[in-house]
């Protein structure tokens, strides 16, 4: 499958060129897919296991409880870099925009220069009128610079884009990618304490403990969920929106765009068929 959306993409490609831009393209569709289809198959995971523990021991539907409220967190953690992916996407979309139109200025100037080449040829035989045609050939002449001087411009401003959205692309994919690891450091954390809460048993011995109370599995529960709005706050994409904006980012004023954290309850969200889905690319 792999090779024959790269395939397409090529194909694709062969009209208007940058095959290798729209195959990063292509490359980071997949890659994000690919975290959404995990996260799906997280959710299904925690169903599965919720409605296991439902008839088990006491201490292991607790646990068990708590533990399925703690990958809901982690799924919150994931689908938030999940956007945090596509707006780094947006970089390389905004690149090829500019990409083409700096292709449009080439094309216009290697008109204007085929145009005026073709006069001056015309004007050294001497087939035309000789007044009209060195006038004309001036205002060609005069063209051919001012597209020369569009495709210098809009090469500059490409590249001046390019250098800046990535940098500000690539830091702030970094904090996303920081959040998540501080989440995922914090949960874990959790679940080992979640765990020694199951006592521990001799499985030659001939009493099955009891477990009266939950609160400590509450408790933990809690102080994560502090801990992870404390520790892990939300950051904010500071990627240009439009290539339009290459003069803002090279200034160091950059449009932000929130990206907000969910607060729906956790195990509701797993009833929620809404919340299995995902915006589009």
């Amino acid at each position: 499958m792999a090779a024959i959306r790269r395939s397409t993409v090529r194909l694709r490609s062969l009209g208007s060129g940058h095959t290798s831009l729209n195959l990063l393209l292509s490359e980071q569709s997949n890659v994000r897919q690919k975290r959404k289809d995990y996260i799906v198959s997280q959710q299904s995971a925690v169903k599965a296991l919720q409605k296991w523990s439902q008839d088990e021991h006491p201490a292991i539907q607790d646990v068990l409880h708590q533990t399925g409220e703690l990958e809901m967190l982690l799924v919150d953690s994931q689908r938030d870099f999940v956007v945090a992916l596509k707006e780094y996407k947006k970089v390389y979309e905004h690149i090829l925009e500019m990409e083409k139109k700096l292709d449009q200025a080439k094309k216009q100037m290697a008109h204007c220069m085929e145009k005026e080449a073709k006069l001056q040829k015309e004007v050294v035989k001497g087939t035309k009128d000789s007044e009209m045609s060195r006038e004309k050939l001036k205002q060609l002449q005069d063209s051919t610079k001012l597209a020369e001087a569009e495709v210098n411009g809009q090469q500059r401003e490409t590249e001046l884009y390019k250098l800046a959205s990535l940098r500000a692309g690539l830091l702030d994919l970094s904090s996303a990618l920081e959040s998540v690891g501080k989440k995922t450091s914090i949960v874990a954390q959790a679940q080992r304490e979640l765990a020694v809460l199951i006592p521990e048993v001799n499985t030659r011995q001939e009493t099955i403990p009891e477990y009266i109370d939950a609160r400590d599995g509450i408790r933990i529960l809690c102080n994560t969920k502090a801990q992870i709005e404390q520790n892990a706050p939300s950051y904010s994409a500071t990627i240009a929106s439009s290539p339009s904006t290459t003069t803002d980012l090279t200034n160091g004023s950059r449009p932000q765009q929130k990206i907000k954290h969910k607060s729906m309850t956790r195990m509701e969200q797993l009833q929620d068929d809404s919340f299995d889905s995902f915006d589009s690319d």
